[in-house]
């Protein structure tokens, strides 16, 4: 579209007002309680995005902590701004249309339908706000769910090595479904992270003795002596932790 079209789109989000109403959304909670948080978009750029979006009642705070980066945008207003897209659709074919008409009728022509389509366009920038804010608070969920669900299943291994359940899966490798190299990896990551956490270390003796563990359940590992090696990082898990973890 020309100048006339961009200055039209500019002017047309003031006007949205007269094309969507407040509304108010329901209570929900997003936000997870215990484990990794969501990473909700910040930034000032974001806040610019979404400045408009509570004015028109489209993102309320409905969880009631005090912010708006993890709220989805209203449905029934996105609904509405859907409804109100389809004459736009049509606007767009005519202004097209006025091509056809020679000069210097298809200037007029243009010019009614810009002004026409002023809310409308104010309508379609809102569309691509709540497009972006509900992306935006998916992506954060997807990521949360996905660094928890890792968090539970490293637990539930941890659960198994400290009273070294003999699991027949966490026995076998995964070349025959089983997981013993997560069992191992996690050992393993246990290690490094007792090493780089000095005050959280346990003794160097404890530490040696888990290390010599990892080594031999390797080699029990790659000699395919696969209850050997599970019981070596078990026992190994058991010195890391040692009396007082």
């Amino acid at each position: 579209m020309n100048t006339r079209g961009l200055v039209a789109s500019a002017v047309g989000v003031a006007l949205l007002l007269t094309v969507v109403l407040p509304l108010t959304a329901g209570a929900a909670s997003e936000q997870a309680a215990v484990g990794f948080p969501p990473p909700f978009p910040s930034g000032t750029s974001y806040d610019a995005l979404i400045a408009t979006l509570p004015g028109f009642g489209l993102l309320l705070d409905t969880n009631g902590d005090g912010k708006l980066n993890d709220e989805y945008c209203d449905t029934n207003g996105e609904a509405n701004l859907a409804l109100v897209a389809g004459p736009y659709a049509v606007i767009q074919a005519g202004e097209l249309a006025c091509h056809a008409i020679p000069e210097p009728g298809d200037d007029l022509c243009a010019a009614a339908l810009v002004a026409v389509a002023v809310p409308f366009q104010a309508n379609a920038i809102v569309i691509t706000q709540c497009g972006l804010q509900d992306g935006f608070v998916d992506k954060a969920q997807v990521r949360a769910s996905f660094e928890n669900t890792k968090h539970a299943i490293a637990s539930g291994l941890e659960r198994n090595l400290l009273n070294c359940n003999l699991v027949v899966s966490l026995r076998l490798p995964q070349s025959v479904g089983g997981r013993a190299e997560e069992v191992r990896d996690l050992f393993a990551f246990r290690i490094d992270q007792f090493e780089n956490a000095h005050q959280a270390a346990p003794a160097p003796l404890r530490l040696s003795k888990a290390k010599i563990q990892l080594t031999n359940g390797d080699a029990d590992f790659a000699a395919m002596k696969y209850r050997k090696a599970y019981e070596h990082w078990c026992l190994g898990y058991q010195y890391l932790l040692g009396d007082g973890f």
